[in-house]
This record gives structure tokens, C-alpha cells and sequence, in this order.
């Protein structure tokens, strides 16, 4: 049976602060409004009006605001580092007590963000990014390729080797995706402020992305390592010790690389090709998808495909067969559809459920894809994600709103 739609729900401040994601996204992909939707009289009634024009952006924009202030909460008045999270008081008492180079990098762009919806001034945003890059600068990193390490403590700046919530032993590790988000925040600040511009830029000059590519790697054009420790690791790490560089003294490198283009770390090969650290040709040694030869037989689905040559780098264009459809990892979203709150049911009213109806292209086939972000009050979430072709999708009608209404979440255990 389909859920009830009749009232909408008040999210409280803490759902507006989990649901500001989905939201965004909803404003970002833009589109024609849910009347034009290809799921026609099936699409369900949701809060937000359907007309693109009464989107109601103050709710928006009050989004925006609250997840800000959350993170105002989680940033330290003296280092400017946010702190990893938060409990749902946003005491100062409740931050966690560490924070990482991918945390730090979300609170610098955020704060770009904030000044251009306005919701704080240009001189507020300048003196916060100059307050963050400030203790970054003297934050302890590996000097050699300008590398930060995975976690400090966000009120001094001091790098963790004790874990603060439980005491055990932290081995600093120096991360390809963690210095990848850090860096590509560091451009952002570069471009968008010009009295933080020349701080971030030096920063960011100091940064070897090359210390993580190993150009001997299994794959031609060589890959990208997860990292290295600049210490002796945990006992029964997969390491060897080596420096790409050259500069400085080596280093125990994870045996561990990134292969595939469907993933964050290709930050680090696109920020090192930029800075003319790592050859271009390394962004075609990673899969598309997996070949189909013997060496891969363990696939599920086989590849089929072309091979192409790319500056020397044999590429395997791939898809995978599914119903008739060739799909690569990723797609093409073009149009949002339909995008709201749900209104809750009257035994459900502790969730909170935001629905998002995108069409675009898999492989230049037409899809529709139904995102659901469902929240409880106790912070757990889930997202749950409908894939089809328009077809399909008629014939589903709104039978994935009574999927969505089925689910229970279990409630957290009591520590």
C-alpha cells in the first residue's frame, strides 16, 4: 500500500541540517518542473510545489544557512579547524575532538559558498579563510612533499597519535584522497579570494603530488598509492619502503592502489597533472570498467568494448551489459523531475524522507533515477537509490513509495 500523502512534516533543525545536501543538489541539476515530468499523473504529490517557480527558496535558503551555523559550531574560535563532527546541540563540549585534511578542505569551500549565497560578508569569509590557512601553514606535516597527515586535534592543530575517544594508538598516515580534497580546496580559495589567494597558493605550491604516483605500478601510465606512513607502521601492514621524489628520507608506502576512474582519488592525478607533477598519460591507466579477458573472469557481467590508444596507453573502453542496456559506472544526469519533501505518516512522523527524480544518460541510454534520503531524529540515515528506464518507470507508478514507507529504521544502541 502506497503512504499516505496528505500533510507535509516540519523537519526540525536537525533533519534541515541532514536534509541541505539533497537540497542542493535538487537547486544545482535545475531542469524543467515535475509536470514535465516522463512519469506523468504517477508522480507523486509532494510538499514543494510543482511549479519551478514557487520553490519556496527561503526554506533553501534557510538550509544553507543552518548547515553554515553547524559548522561555525564545529570550528574552533582560535585554530579555525572544524572539528570531524558534532552532536545535534552543537555544544562546544560535543565537537569530537579531531579533524582531517577533508575536513578541513569542506570548511574552506563552505565558506566560499556562504559569502556568495551572502549569508556571511566578504570580510567574514576572508578573515576565516585567513585564519584556517594560517594554522594549516604551521599545522606538523612531511615537510619533503607538503603532505598533511589524517588527523589533528582541530583546537591546537597538533597531529593525533592517541585516538581521543577511546586512547588507543594513532599511526600518522599521510592519505592520497585526504591531501587530494585538501588541495583541491586550496584552489578554490586561490580563485575566489584574493586576499587568502596568495596563502593558499603557497600551500598549495608545496604539495608533491608526485610523492603518491608510482610510475611502476601494475598499470601503464602508472597509479596512484592510498598513501604512505613517514614512521615505522602498525605491525602487519601491506608497505615497502621507497621515496618517488627522491627528496628527503623514505617512506613505507601502501601496497594498495587506485585503479579506477569511478572514484574521489582522481583528484590527486588531476591536481598533479595540472601542476605538471604526474604525466598526463596516467589518467588513461585507470579503468573505465574491466577488460574482458581471462584475467578478469571473475566478473559478474562482461565487459564488451573498444580499445583505444591515448598518449602511448592502451584505454579499454568499456560498458557492462544489463537488460539490453551498455552501462559504465557514473552517468549523465540532464533534468531534475520532481524533488521534495515527503509528508510524513502518522506513525512515522519521527522521519524524515527527501525524495529527488532525475532524468539523464547511462551510456547515452535514457534513465530515471529516484534518490531517497530518509533521516531519523537520532542522526542515522540511509539513502536508497531507484534506477530505470522511462518505461519502467511508468510501470513502476509509485510502487517505490511504498517500498520507502516499509523500511524501518532500527534505533541506535544505548552505550
Amino acid at each position: 500500500m502506497s503512504p499516505s500523502l496528505h500533510s507535509p512534516i516540519i523537519p526540525n533543525r536537525r533533519q534541515l541540517l541532514l536534509g541541505a545536501a539533497a537540497t542542493v543538489g535538487a537547486v544545482a541539476l535545475g531542469g524543467s518542473s515535475a509536470s514535465a515530468s516522463p512519469l506523468g499523473g504517477q508522480a507523486p504529490s509532494l510538499v514543494r510545489s510543482k511549479d519551478k517557480k514557487e520553490m519556496k527558496p527561503e526554506r533553501v535558503r534557510r538550509w544553507a544557512s543552518d548547515t553554515w551555523l553547524s559548522l561555525v559550531a564545529m570550528t574552533d574560535a582560535t585554530t579555525g579547524l572544524p572539528a570531524d563532527n558534532i552532536a545535534e546541540g552543537l555544544a562546544v563540549s560535543d565537537r569530537s575532538g579531531y579533524t582531517s585534511p577533508t575536513n578541513i578542505a569542506g570548511y574552506l569551500w563552505s565558506a566560499v559558498v556562504a559569502r556568495e549565497l551572502e549569508i556571511i560578508s566578504k570580510g567574514e569569509c576572508t578573515r576565516r579563510l585567513l585564519q584556517t590557512l594560517a594554522t594549516i601553514d604551521r599545522m606538523q606535516h612531511h615537510v619533503p612533499s607538503g603532505m598533511y597527515y589524517n588527523w589533528y586535534d582541530e583546537a591546537t592543530g597538533g597531529v593525533l597519535t592517541t585516538w581521543p575517544t577511546d586512547g588507543n594508538r594513532v599511526y600518522p598516515f599521510l592519505s592520497s584522497v585526504d591531501n587530494g580534497w585538501l588541495g583541491a580546496a586550496l584552489r578554490v580559495v586561490s580563485n575566489a579570494d584574493k586576499k587568502a589567494a596568495a596563502l593558499a597558493s603557497k600551500i598549495f605550491g608545496l604539495m608533491r603530488w608526485d610523492m603518491f604516483y608510482d610510475a611502476a605500478a601494475s598499470r601503464p601510465g602508472g597509479l596512484i598509492h592510498g598513501g604512505f606512513y613517514d614512521a615505522p607502521p602498525p605491525a602487519g601492514s601491506s608497505t615497502f619502503v621507497g621515496n618517488h621524489i627522491g627528496v628527503g628520507p623514505d617512506v613505507w608506502y601502501t601496497n594498495h592502489h587506485y585503479d579506477t576512474t569511478v572514484s574521489e582519488t582522481r583528484i590527486t592525478t588531476y591536481l598533479g597533472i595540472i601542476q605538471k607533477q604526474i604525466p598526463a598519460k596516467q589518467y588513461f591507466a585507470l579503468w573505465r570498467t574491466f577488460p574482458n579477458t581471462c584475467d578478469w573472469a571473475w566478473q559478474e557481467s562482461q565487459a564488451v568494448g573498444v580499445t583505444r590508444n591515448y598518449l602511448g596507453t592502451d584505454v579499454f573502453e568499456g560498458a557492462y551489459p544489463y537488460r539490453g542496456m551498455n552501462n559504465v559506472p557514473g552517468w549523465e544526469p540532464e533534468q531534475e523531475l520532481q524533488a521534495g519533501e515527503l509528508p510524513a505518516e502518522k506513525d512515522r512522523d519521527s522521519r524524515w524522507v527527501y525524495r529527488l527524480s532525475v532524468g539523464g544518460k547511462m551510456d547515452g541510454l535514457p534513465v530515471i533515477q529516484n534518490f531517497y534520503l530518509i533521516a531519523a531524529p537520532s542522526g542515522e540515515q540511509v539513502v536508497v537509490v531507484f534506477t530505470m528506464t522511462p518505461k519502467m518507470a511508468e510501470k513502476l507508478g509509485v510502487r517505490d513509495l511504498a517500498f520507502i514507507a516499509s523500511m524501518d529504521m532500527a534505533a541506535p544502541k544505548k552505550k
